[in-house]
């Protein structure tokens, strides 16, 4: 586990939120997404303070953006120089964030099997995906530096949240920030999480979110 994550009090139990979703102190918990019916595996981390006070100093103009497709071994070094010809001038923070980063990566990859990641890194500062969704994609590894984490909802509200939208009044969890979520997308309909970003417009606040996903090709057509 990096040094810049402390362990929740949990003690590294697999606790499971819903009969969905399953969270843990433990990186390893990450594993769990490949079980049937799982639709989120949650590691909650608790963040060294020193890393915390140098993100909550940053301006939103500061914020780092990048997006890439890349090998899971090769990365770290773009990720590190993603950082390095960002607007983000800490050097202590851009060599925290880009092995972070970095580790994360690793994670997916192991988790999912992936031999080739999509790797992004936003700076937000509108409701970006305000809809509630699942990805169209097989699993993605979302992650939030700065800012308030993404909202979901169980399972069995999941109908109710992509009919109604705005008008959904049900259950809705959120990802706490510096957690780690592997969820499942549409292409495996029993593990989709339904889910959208946080509500963040107007209110002067932003974020730093990170994800890792597969890369989508084109798909063949017939004709």
């Amino acid at each position: 586990m990096s040094t810049l994550f402390k362990r929740y009090q949990f003690a590294g139990a697999s606790l499971p939120i819903s009969s969905h979703v399953y969270a843990s102190d433990l990186p390893s918990l990450l594993r769990r997404w490949s079980e049937p019916g799982c639709r989120l595996a949650l590691w909650q981390r608790q963040p060294a303070p020193d890393l915390v006070r140098r993100l909550d100093a940053l301006a939103f103009e500061a914020l780092p953006t990048g997006r890439f497709v890349s090998t899971p071994e090769e990365a770290g070094r773009k990720l590190n120089a993603c950082l390095l010809a960002s607007p983000l001038s800490d050097a202590k923070l851009i060599t925290a964030l880009s092995h972070d980063m970095a580790h994360l990566v690793t994670l997916f990859a192991s988790a999912t099997s992936a031999n080739e990641v999509e790797v992004r890194i936003e700076a937000v500062r509108d409701d970006a995906c305000r809809k509630f969704h699942a990805d169209v994609t097989l699993g993605r590894l979302v992650s939030t530096y700065v800012g308030p984490g993404t909202v979901w909802v169980p399972a069995e509200n999941a109908a109710d949240a992509l009919s109604l939208q705005d008008d959904y009044a049900g259950p809705q969890e959120q990802m706490p920030r510096f957690s780690v979520g592997i969820m499942g997308g549409s292409e495996t309909a029993e593990k989709a999480l339904v889910h959208r970003s946080p509500r963040i417009a107007g209110t002067g606040a932003f974020r730093l979110f990170f994800c890792v996903d597969r890369p989508i090709r084109p798909r063949a057509t017939l004709h």
